[in-house]
């Protein structure tokens, strides 16, 4: 089975730039492609190495199925230290909570740097817009939610906003 290991940066880790989260973005992908030995495979380390900073890919139990294939990989060398430390101990508590998620021979394939948006399109209190009145941002695609239910809550955070904003002012919330 496929199993994600999400880690979050914000702007304190990587700049206040605003696009500063495309940049730290393409230079995690630069140092894979690197790592990937230039050819797009993916850097790999089996889960027992990396707990263990070592650049180590079991292939005996598990065969990774990344089209371009993979290549052993050091995580220390592609994740700056903040990163790596939160996949060792996510790793090791998961591991407590259910059973295999740390399992040695298991692989980490990386990076995928996408799972939300790098730059975020600043609202006000009222949901819009700073810059633009009338546009109110929300979900993943501006920067405000990691994932499909963090997603979902702020679009109808965003839609009371609207309502608010639009509707009779008998009916406003």
């Amino acid at each position: 089975a496929n199993a994600a290991l999400v880690v979050g940066v914000s702007p304190d880790d990587f700049g206040h730039h605003p696009l500063d989260g495309v940049r730290f973005q393409e230079m995690l992908e630069q140092r894979a492609y690197c790592l990937g030995e230039q050819t797009y495979a993916a850097p790999a380390v089996s889960v027992g190495g990396f707990l263990s900073n070592e650049k180590r890919l079991d292939l005996s139990k598990v065969s990774p199925s990344f089209a371009r294939g993979v290549v052993p990989a050091d995580f220390q060398e592609l994740f700056p230290s903040f990163i790596t430390d939160m996949m060792q101990k996510g790793l090791q508590k998961f591991g407590r909570k259910l059973p295999g998620f740390d399992d040695p021979q298991a692989i980490l394939t990386a990076p995928e740097t996408r799972t939300s948006s790098p730059v975020r399109i600043v609202r006000g209190d009222n949901g819009q817009s700073v810059s633009t009145p009338g546009l109110y941002p929300c979900g993943e695609g501006a920067g405000y939610a990691g994932g499909i239910m963090s997603a979902a809550v702020d679009g109808l955070r965003i839609a009371e906003a609207i309502m608010g904003e639009f509707a009779p002012p008998e009916e406003r919330l």
